[in-house]
């Protein structure tokens, strides 16, 4: 939809946002110019947002949901930097850099708001406007804070914290049944952690036996309870 339309139905309906600070602001600061050619966009759940070597056609601001970033290569091993929260911007970076290629996929990890702006558009209101630069340029910043961090942990750390991080990070909550749960194959897990076939069934049997999780064919869940569990043995793993 126009984004004029999403703000007439944000300020009806703004208590379903935790970050209506931020909403506003970017209100605030967008050239009506830049409001005219944006749009408001829905996507569901394990969507590609962009994929790799995609053409760099627009730039996204999340207003609702997760996204991943990930980076798979020719061997089919699959790396994942950062996880995109709302509030934030993605594939700006191509744009700053004034690249044609997308450097790797953006994938939802649960259904998404965003506010999708034209490439040639976003790039005159960042030429233009110093606070949406500098906004842009934090959450850049700070992503690569957070990859910085996942890399050396990935190298430095026990195979079972990089497992437990990724059922932190990936498993999604169901309220229905109120756990959070990991569709996935262990064959995708292996890939997206790292982590050996053989380590793997090792550390989930481990991880059975023990409570922390209850295993339902491919799928691995988690109550509340054993989330804080899990979190606490993660504690234990980067500090030992």
């Amino acid at each position: 939809m126009k984004l004029s339309k999403f703000k007439k139905e944000y300020y009806e309906h703004k208590e379903r946002y935790d970050n209506q600070a931020f909403i506003e602001h970017i209100f605030q600061i967008m050239p009506k110019e830049v409001q005219e050619e944006a749009e408001y966009l829905h996507y569901i759940k394990n969507s590609n947002l962009v994929t790799k070597s995609d053409p760099v056609n627009y730039a996204f601001i999340t207003i609702t949901g997760e996204i991943t970033v990930v980076n798979e290569f020719e061997s089919g091993k699959i790396f994942e930097p950062v996880v995109i929260s709302p509030s934030d911007f993605t594939c700006v970076v191509e744009i700053i850099l004034d690249m044609d290629e997308i450097i790797a996929t953006n994938m939802t990890r649960t259904d998404c708001t965003l506010i999708r702006i034209p490439r040639n558009t976003f790039k005159k209101w960042l030429d233009t406007n110093h606070e949406v630069t500098k906004m842009v340029l934090e959450g850049v910043c700070i992503n690569f804070m957070k990859s910085m961090i996942v890399s050396g942990e990935n190298i430095l750390l026990d195979t079972m914290y990089l497992l437990l991080r990724h059922l932190l990070n990936s498993a999604i909550y169901e309220p229905l049944s109120k756990q959070y749960t990991l569709h996935e194959t262990r064959e995708k897990t292996s890939s997206r952690t790292g982590i050996n076939l053989r380590t793997l069934y090792r550390h989930i049997k481990h991880l059975k036996n023990e409570s922390y999780i209850g295993v339902y064919g491919r799928n691995i869940t988690y109550s509340e309870k054993q989330r804080e569990a899990i979190i606490k043995y993660v504690h234990y793993l980067r500090n030992k």
